[in-house]
């Protein structure tokens, strides 16, 4: 299977919120970088499958750097409150994004198989509540599906658009809602 090196950016999740991202360059599919199309690949079951179970042939190789790190940083479990002695990678695909890579969040953990699940499932409820469609919508292109949370509609503030030109192409299908969602956010 061909492969290509992509970006990783391992993001602890730290209780101050101090940014201690560290980046490192790991072989990926080359099937798995695809750019963004009409369909979302974060909704794409078969994608999510084949990315999952390519991260889970990656993790071990940079799970002791993980663990090394969070110990360097001096950070809590964030299920017991225990000190964090190893971590919870949990990668999220930003592979359709126009330079692909992937965002790895490390959970901070202690030894305690049962605290790495939990972390990892909180993590996963806070993710699925984050790509839920009303907040894809208030964060997502209408378009190309990028987060630009910086333009939105002028009239209503319903949608946002990565640019003026996905704008003015997303209006022929916005305008028939743009007066009623404008009337709404005025209430």
């Amino acid at each position: 299977m061909a492969t290509h090196p992509v970006l990783h950016r391992f993001v602890p999740l730290c209780e101050n919120g101090s940014s201690q991202e560290w980046r490192g360059t790991y072989p990926v599919p080359s099937n798995l970088i695809k750019p963004w199309s009409s369909g979302s690949l974060a909704s794409d079951a078969v994608h999510q499958q084949e990315f999952q179970n390519a991260m889970n042939t990656l993790i071990p190789q940079y799970q002791t750097d993980c663990d090394s790190k969070i110990r360097q940083i001096d950070l809590a479990c964030m299920t017991c409150g225990a000190h964090a002695t190893s971590s919870a990678p949990m990668p999220m695909s930003q592979l359709s994004a126009p330079e692909p890579y992937i965002v790895v969040n490390v959970l901070p953990t202690c030894e305690r198989k049962k605290c790495k699940k939990e972390a990892l499932k909180m993590m996963a409820a806070i993710i699925q509540e984050d790509m839920s469609p009303e907040y894809l919508q208030k964060t997502a292109c209408q378009v190309c599906g990028v987060l630009a949370n910086n333009m939105a509609c002028a009239r209503c503030k319903s949608v946002v658009y990565c640019g003026k030109d996905h704008q003015r192409q997303h209006w022929k299908v916005h305008k028939k809602e743009c007066n009623q969602l404008a009337l709404i956010q005025a209430n």
